[in-house]
């Protein structure tokens, strides 16, 4: 599983959104999706991965549907830390 980093601001090419729904759900109008921030602190919530040279965490707590059509895809991360991601994401539901 590799998660997908999506754009939903004017810039495209920075990722600012990561996609926690499984790709096959891609017919829904809305994607499940955590924003990412570079400058945000890590927690035992929140996972961390690198793009492009670039580190990222993901801020698992703020997870929420937003409508696909607003959204551009960026790339992907790689499974290990798709895989750090989900298990942050996991802790969150009882």
């Amino acid at each position: 599983m590799r998660l997908r980093l999506y754009s939903s601001i004017g810039d495209q090419r920075i990722p600012n959104l990561v996609s926690v729904q499984n790709a096959g759900l891609d017919f829904l109008p809305t994607i499940l999706v955590c924003p990412i921030r570079k400058d945000a602190a890590p927690t035992g919530l929140r996972g961390r991965f690198e793009w492009r040279s670039e580190h990222y965490t993901v801020l698992c707590e703020l997870v929420r549907p937003i409508r696909a059509s607003a959204l551009v895809l960026v790339g992907e991360i790689n499974e290990a830390a798709s895989e750090q991601v989900m298990a942050r994401l996991r802790l969150l539901f009882a």
